[in-house]
Formats: structure tokens, C-alpha cells, sequence
């Protein structure tokens, strides 16, 4: 028996595990639609699992599952992982999941925010530019206490220039001798020493300045400095270069380059005289001019012989040998001819014999 108060209204079905199986005739099939008949209850009646005093309970919502179990139920409710896949292509089965897009990115703000950057950058640029041109062209700051001082450069530059000194003159080394020097006398008398002495006196006394005055004075010249005369002799030497170039150098071809010229020359007239005529057959050699010129004038030649000796045939023709040596040289002036006409023509080719 059950304990406790019951909030069932209707009819208690009975539970499956305690009917028995019945057959009967009399049993009709609404009975057995709505379960009523004539059944045997051997038990106590089970109340229904899922109602309770709260209300019905849901047990589809949180149940009672652990383990493997769990793992079979999640897949089974949510999907082997098809969904799943195709969500990440894109597509979406279920209305919750859907794929978020990235914003579109903005290239024209992107562009403009880079070309003022560039631009920043250039004016920053061209402000030191500017900056280091002022520092340049900046005056130099001249201090008030130097401002009456002349410069010594300048009372330099002003000062005339002393006279060039004659560099034939004979001047006295640095740390030279500069006068006599004392020495202790010895006990013999320096004989040799008198003697210069007395030649070099003697030779001072025998110089006349008055004949060298008066032969100066016949010629008389302007005394310049040796610097002056230099660059004179200089200058006229320069001068005589000059015509001698202008005479004999000047605008005439080296002859290296006349000999340079010529070499040139011949080589490319061997080139080209070497080179194949595009005209030549195959197996063909082209004759010299030379050739060609000898063999017209052979052709020209036994073609007046053979008409000499023609004319000088009789008239009358009545024998047979008469009438061959007639017809054969007939033939050889035409064979003449079209040889000539083929070797007065400018270029000749011949059949190499192999």
C-alpha cells in the first residue's frame, strides 16, 4: 500500500510489469486503447516516476549520465561534428551559430593617413635644409674690440717689393766661418802661406779700373735684375718654339696616323675583295678583273683571225672541203661571240674543276 496523500484524479493505470498477459473475446478494442479491462492486481500500485507534489518533472533536460554515456548523449543531441565543419566553411545549420566577418578594411583612410606622413616627413626635411643654408650664409659675428685693428696681411700686400737679389753672388752658408780663426803659432815659419799672400796682393794692384771704366763707358747698358733678364730669355725662347711649331707642325697629319690610314685601307680592300659575291653559284669562282680582260682580248683577237680567214675563202664553193672549213669556222665565230658577250660583262664566274 501506498502512504501518503495522492493528488491523482483519474483512473491509476496499471504498470506494465505487473500485468499479465490476458486473452479474452470479450474485451473490446476501446478497452484495450484505454487499458480498461478486466485485469488482476497481484501488488502494490507504483505512482508515476515523473509527477511529483512540486509538479511533472522534465528528466530530458539534465539527465542522469556519466562517462562514455555522457560523451554519446552530447554527440547524439548536438551532431557527429557535420555541422561543425561546415560552420567553419562558412555555413551555418543551426540558427545560433553563425560566422562573424571582419570589418573591410578602409584603404583610402590608410593611403591618405600614409601620403601625410610622407609629406611630414619631406617638410621636416626641407626645414634642415633651410636651416643648415642660414647657418651657412650666417655673417660672421666680428667682436667689437678687434673691430679698428687692421689685419698685418694687408700692410704686407701694401709694402713695395724689394729689389730680386743676384743669385750669382756667392753668400755665406748657414753656420759657416765668419772670421779668422786663432790658432796657436808653431814653432816653424809658414814660408808657403807669405807667399800667397804676397801673389794675391800682387794681383789686386795689377787690375786697371780705369780701362775697364772706359770700355763700359763706350757701351752703355741698363743694369737689370737677373730675375727680369731670365724671364726675357724665356719668353723669346718660348717665342721661337712657337713660330718653329706654327711653321713646320702645325695642321700637317703625324705621319704615324698617314701610315695608320693606309694600313686600314688595304686591309679592307683585301676584305672585300675576299669576301664571297652573293651572285656566285655554288662550285663557282669569280675571275679577276685582270683575267677577264686578258681572255676578251684573246677572244677579240682569234675572232678578227677567224674573219680574215673566212674573207679570204674564194667565192665559188663547189668542193666538199671548201664547205666544211666554211661551216666549221661559221660555227667557231658564233661559239666567238656569245663569249665575248659573256666576258665583257663585269663579273664572270667560272666552275672550279674538282
Amino acid at each position: 500500500m501506498c502512504e501518503g496523500l495522492s493528488s491523482i484524479n483519474g483512473p491509476i493505470p496499471p504498470h506494465p510489469m505487473f500485468l499479465k498477459e490476458t486473452t479474452g473475446s470479450g474485451m473490446s478494442a476501446r478497452s484495450n486503447e484505454l487499458g480498461v479491462g478486466p485485469s488482476k492486481v497481484t501488488g502494490p500500485i507504483v505512482s508515476d516516476f515523473s509527477v511529483t507534489e512540486r509538479g511533472p518533472v522534465d528528466y530530458s533536460i539534465n539527465p542522469r549520465v556519466r562517462g562514455v554515456g555522457k560523451t554519446n548523449f552530447l554527440a547524439n543531441k548536438n551532431g557527429t561534428g557535420v555541422a561543425m565543419l561546415i560552420e567553419l566553411q562558412g555555413r551555418s545549420i543551426s540558427p545560433r551559430t553563425f560566422k562573424i566577418r571582419d570589418k573591410p578594411k578602409n584603404y583610402i583612410a590608410s593611403n591618405t593617413h600614409k601620403i601625410r606622413e610622407l609629406m611630414k616627413k619631406a617638410k621636416e626635411r626641407e626645414a634642415q635644409k633651410e636651416f643648415k643654408l642660414a647657418e651657412k650664409n650666417a655673417p660672421i659675428k666680428v667682436t667689437e674690440k678687434y673691430k679698428d685693428v687692421q689685419s698685418k696681411v694687408k700692410e704686407n700686400l701694401q709694402k713695395e717689393p724689394l729689389a730680386p737679389r743676384d743669385s750669382n753672388k756667392e753668400f755665406l752658408r748657414a753656420h759657416s766661418k765668419t772670421g779668422q780663426i786663432s790658432r796657436p803659432q808653431s814653432a816653424r815659419p809658414s814660408t808657403a802661406g807669405s807667399t800667397k799672400t804676397n801673389r794675391s796682393t800682387s794681383s789686386k794692384d795689377d787690375i786697371d779700373f780705369v780701362r775697364q771704366n772706359r770700355e763700359l763707358a763706350k757701351e752703355p747698358r741698363m743694369k737689370r735684375a737677373p730675375s727680369m733678364e731670365m724671364l726675357k730669355n724665356v719668353q723669346e725662347k718660348l717665342n721661337k718654339d712657337m713660330e718653329k711649331y706654327n711653321e713646320k707642325i702645325k695642321g700637317k697629319i703625324p705621319n704615324y696616323l698617314e701610315q695608320r690610314k693606309e694600313y686600314i685601307k688595304k686591309s679592307t680592300d683585301e676584305y672585300v675583295k675576299n669576301l664571297p659575291d652573293p651572285e656566285q653559284p655554288p662550285g663557282h669562282r669569280k675571275l679577276s678583273d685582270d683575267e677577264r680582260v686578258g681572255t676578251l682580248n684573246l677572244l677579240q683577237e682569234t675572232h678578227k683571225k677567224l674573219l680574215s680567214e673566212l674573207n679570204s675563202l674564194p667565192i665559188r664553193n663547189d668542193t666538199f672541203r671548201i664547205q666544211t672549213t666554211k661551216s666549221e669556222m661559221e660555227k667557231r665565230l658564233i661559239q666567238i661571240d656569245e663569249a665575248i658577250k659573256i666576258f665583257s660583262k663585269p663579273k664572270v664566274f667560272v666552275k672550279v674543276e674538282s
